[in-house]
């Protein structure tokens, strides 16, 4: 071989070798492979139960508190695309993951409604991707839009069984709509699919000491503290369920808590009041506060 041919070879021997290795350490979720997210972020807490999929970052996006979620939980972000900018220099979406990063930063700001559309937009580009579904539904429910949200969640469920925050949510829809016995087995599911969930095992423990179930829900309300030691919610949850079970210091303990947490939380300063009386526990049990959309990295 000529000393010109065997130059051109080694030009291209190098170029396929720059190619494989570039491929073989290209991020996840990159154009065309899945986008579907199963980690929620640190806030609510990551989540049990949703494999990490192609495009998933564990612990991104944010919340109000880790592990509280009422009837959304955090949406999730996609993979990026180097798509064109606009005149501001700002890249314009084009990828199913783009619009649910987009969805996301606005439902972050509180621009719901623009949020909505983010996610429809994800939906038209990638319909079988159960984050989409499971992200517009928190910002349905966030808009008072509660049989829509209900209609994601479950979509979400039946691309993705085991979907621990899906179930949660669904879960309190159901329990704010007086179907008890129904939200009783998706919040079972929730702590089965993600039994780390601090907001899983206090929404649980609602449902029981609404049935009557009191030894039931201390198991969960204790969870939860123990899992989130800040979660004030639970605690004051603890702290009722202790109360009614006649042990009012161990109830002082957890209204003083969540008090230290959270000063002038109104439910502790109830509850503390009532323990150091004697009275009966306050009811209903506490809910968490609304979570946030995820995020797809």
């Amino acid at each position: 071989m000529s000393p010109a041919r065997m130059a051109v070879a080694a030009v291209i021997i190098a170029a396929l070798s720059f190619l494989a290795f570039s491929a073989f350490f290209r991020s996840p979720g990159s154009a065309g492979g899945p986008a579907g997210i199963g980690i929620v972020p640190p806030v609510p807490p990551a989540a049990a139960g949703k494999p990490a999929s192609s495009g998933v970052a564990a612990g991104s996006a944010a919340s109000t508190q880790a592990g509280r979620a009422v009837e959304p939980v955090p949406p999730a972000r996609a993979t990026t695309s180097a798509g064109p900018v606009d005149d501001q220099g700002t890249a314009k979406p084009e990828t199913a993951g783009d619009f649910v990063n987009l969805g996301t930063e606005h439902f972050g700001v509180g621009k719901f409604e623009e949020a909505v559309q983010a996610y429809q937009m994800a939906l038209k580009l990638e319909p079988d991707d159960e984050t989409s579904h499971f992200n517009l539904g928190v910002a349905l429910a966030r808009l008072g839009k509660v049989e829509e949200a209900k209609r994601e969640y479950e979509a979400a469920l039946k691309l993705f069984p085991d979907y621990a925050e899906a179930h949660n949510n669904l879960g309190n829809v159901l329990t704010g709509q007086g179907q008890l016995p129904a939200a009783l087995e998706h919040f079972k599911a929730a702590v089965l699919a993600g039994p780390d969930s601090s907001s899983s095992h206090n929404n649980l423990g609602r449902a029981l000491i609404m049935q009557g179930d009191r030894a039931g829900a201390l198991q969960h309300f204790e969870e939860a503290v123990r899992l989130a030691p800040e979660y004030v919610e639970a605690r004051c949850n603890l702290g009722n369920a202790q109360l009614a079970a006649g042990k009012p210091e161990e109830a002082i303990v957890q209204f003083t808590a969540a008090l230290a947490a959270k000063p002038g939380f109104e439910p502790a300063v109830r509850g503390l009041a009532r323990a150091r009386s004697g009275g009966p526990p306050s009811a209903p049990p506490t809910n968490a506060l609304p979570p946030v959309p995820l995020r797809i990295e």
